[in-house]
């Protein structure tokens, strides 16, 4: 799932896409490497992070995790 913070002073996640190339069968019978949307993700996130001046954060490019804490959740943290 791609999201955008659209006002750093008044941050509000807005969902923007999410990332599906078909289904975790593929995985056990071999027909992609593990997680072909993370590289598109990173791809297309960092594109559009570049072409509006903004910061691109990916917590799990590795694997995917829905614990990973979102950008506007690590700003908290602070």
């Amino acid at each position: 799932m791609i999201v955008a913070i659209l006002n750093e002073s008044t941050p509000v996640e807005r969902f923007l896409v999410k990332v599906s190339m078909g289904g975790d069968i593929r995985l056990f019978n071999g027909q992609v490497p593990p997680w072909p949307e993370a590289v598109h993700a990173a791809l297309v996130g960092t594109q559009l992070a570049e072409y509006f001046d903004a910061e691109f954060y990916f917590p799990g490019p590795d694997k995917t995790d829905d614990t990973c804490p979102t950008w506007l959740e690590k700003k908290l943290e602070i």
